[in-house]
């Protein structure tokens, strides 16, 4: 989870990324790739 504009963001990584729980690494975010989901229903949006 991270802030983005402010607001909470899960961030879904590949199983390969090697990233331990409680450790902290830098992210990227491509927003022309990128697939939102509503919180509550989890469901994909647009």
């Amino acid at each position: 989870v991270t802030k983005l504009g402010g607001k909470s963001v899960v961030a879904r990584l590949r199983a390969d990324a090697g990233i331990a729980p409680g450790q902290t690494t830098r992210l990227a975010f491509n927003l022309d790739k990128a697939v939102f989901f509503d919180p509550q229903s989890q469901a994909r949006i647009g």
